[in-house]
């Protein structure tokens, strides 16, 4: 892995969102965040097996934009709703890309099961990196912070099982039609960036807004 990132793939982070699906902005009359987020014309699949509101986000620990949505992000999943399931994935174009590495470390961490301890780490350790210290020994010493070993590292992020995670994670980032991130779906219904909605907090008002919308769509159907 490489401490710092070529200019070329930062900048994929501030290409404007398109989707395979071509969208249309909702436009209701009472709707306050009518332009703001794209309504897709073709619905995408569920990723999960739950009956919630599922909300997915697609990033990239080197992107900048995903490292400054962290804080908001982390401050909405303490009070998400109990009907929501929020998935959150790295986004993978195919299995050779530069992005690929920083996606096998998400599912190392993932198997290793200290996911939720080492994510945010992750991003700082990148992005806001403590002098005299390379990114592989910040990492490492994340990791053995919660108990797990080099060796253990290794064998888990070089095995066949994260390359069967990579190739998954390539496989949704292609069905949804991820060309940028961070970006987040609601019930493979909506898409929102920070872009459209002006800004990550406004952001999150949508998605309360859209979660609230999916809410009283499924009320109607039983």
């Amino acid at each position: 892995m490489k401490t710092h990132f070529k200019t070329g793939l930062i900048l994929v982070c501030l290409i404007a969102s398109i989707s395979f699906n071509a969208p249309t902005s909702y436009a209701g009359n009472d709707n306050p965040y009518a332009g703001q987020y794209d309504v897709l014309k073709k619905t995408l699949p569920a990723i999960s097996d739950s009956n919630k509101i599922e909300v997915v986000e697609f990033f990239w620990y080197g992107c900048p934009h995903c490292y400054h949505f962290e804080r908001p992000l982390k401050k909405w999943l303490k009070t998400k709703p109990d009907d929501v399931e929020f998935i959150q994935l790295p986004a993978l174009f195919y299995e050779t890309h530069p992005w690929a590495s920083l996606a096998k470390l998400y599912y190392t961490a993932k198997r290793l099961k200290v996911l939720d301890k080492v994510h945010t780490p992750i991003f700082y350790a990148i992005h806001a990196p403590k002098k005299h210290q390379t990114f592989l020994q910040a990492l490492l010493q994340i990791f053995a912070k919660h108990g797990v070993s080099q060796e253990l590292f290794f064998d888990t992020f070089g095995s066949f099982d994260i390359l069967d995670d990579i190739n998954e994670a390539e496989k949704v980032t292609k069905t949804y039609g991820v060309k940028s991130v961070p970006i987040i779906f609601v019930n493979g219904k909506y898409r929102l960036s920070g872009g459209k909605a002006g800004g990550y907090k406004k952001l999150i008002k949508i998605l309360d807004y859209l979660i609230e919308k999916e809410r009283h769509a499924q009320s109607l159907k039983r």
